[in-house]
């Protein structure tokens, strides 16, 4: 089997102007975390009488980023069980984020879009236990290390080798980052799943020529290429 990646030119939904992307990880709770770990780890049973059916369920993790000057991963515990979240803390990314904004061509200035900041899917991906964020203002990837439901390390930053990052894909340790300004281009990185550090492929970043088609940086969100992903092709 071999895999194709493409850049897709299409704009995304997404959560909030301050919460830009959503991603689940069936990850278990160790016994540091502040979420109660049951004996069964299944919806319906409980242990001791008069407590609710999912007190013992197993916890998952959903993560936000906020996309703000500071830029910040948000990190909510999930009962599977229920559904149930519950917010357990905010790590620095330590990079910053922006806004796609830019003008029509002919020096105006046209708004920023409010509830899709980045114009994009793919902002933020988990890949074994390791958390891949973007930080479009510094123009680079961090990545952290995924300890538990309740809580994240940073383990680096790492420069995305273009302009206003929004994308990110990644398959069996290979990751993807598509930028979205100035010309946009897309750059590759191994991923080591122990370490969740980022190494970049021997190869110059592809360009995607966009030339006039954004005429600002940050790119025009409507013209912007917005999301990276793999396809499964057979040999």
């Amino acid at each position: 089997m071999k895999f194709a990646i493409a850049a897709a030119v299409i704009a995304s939904a997404v959560l909030t102007e301050a919460r830009l992307s959503m991603q689940s990880v069936g990850t278990k709770t160790p016994k540091s975390s502040k979420r109660s770990k049951g004996k069964s780890g299944k919806c319906g049973k409980s242990s001791k009488r008069g407590k609710d059916k999912c007190d013992d369920a197993d916890y998952s993790s959903i993560y936000t980023m906020t996309n703000q000057p500071i830029n910040e991963i948000l990190v909510y515990s999930r009962n599977t069980c229920n559904g149930a979240l519950a917010f357990e803390t905010a790590v620095a990314t330590n990079g910053t984020g922006s806004i796609l904004s830019g003008s029509n061509g002919d020096g105006v200035d046209l708004p920023a879009p409010i509830d899709d900041p980045l114009a994009s899917t793919g902002s933020i991906i988990t890949a074994s236990d390791c958390l891949l964020a973007v930080n479009a203002g510094s123009d680079d990837i961090s990545t952290f290390h995924i300890v538990s439901p309740a809580e994240i390390e940073l383990v680096d930053t790492y420069s995305s080798d273009g302009d206003f990052p929004v994308s990110l894909a990644e398959r069996e340790g290979l990751v993807y980052v598509l930028n979205a300004g100035e010309n946009g281009s897309m750059q590759g990185f191994h991923l080591t799943p122990e370490t969740c550090e980022l190494t970049p492929i021997e190869q110059d970043p592809i360009e995607l020529d966009q030339g006039n088609v954004t005429p600002s940086d940050p790119a025009f969100f409507p013209a912007s290429p917005a999301q990276i992903g793999f396809t499964l092709t057979s040999l």
